[in-house]
């Protein structure tokens, strides 16, 4: 320990502790993104065929798209994004690793 009450730890040793705030983060936007996810309808409501909400439906002549899309969870710069399946551009939350 220094005079200023940091702990040194070697390269390997942080590597895993840094790995294990990102492994704790990305859980938490996955566990986020599920209860999102599940809560949105999974049938096109106008020809009642299979659909991923915020995506054209498939079914040729129907072309419905649910005004909510489905999230993903895409790994960034801190930690783990949120965004949609329809604008992967837009992050709609981040789940940051801090203080490490």
């Amino acid at each position: 320990m220094t005079s200023i009450g940091i702990i040194i730890m070697d390269l390997d040793e942080y590597h895993d502790h840094l790995q294990a705030a990102f492994d704790a983060q990305k859980q938490k936007a996955i566990d986020y993104v599920q209860r999102f996810n599940a809560a949105l309808p999974l049938d096109c409501p106008w020809c009642h065929g299979p659909h991923v909400p915020g995506l054209p439906c498939p079914e040729p002549g129907c072309g419905y798209c649910h005004p909510v899309s489905y999230l993903l969870v895409v790994s960034g710069e801190f930690g783990a994004e949120v965004r949609p399946i329809n604008n992967q551009r837009r992050v709609v939350c981040r789940f940051d690793v801090e203080g490490v």
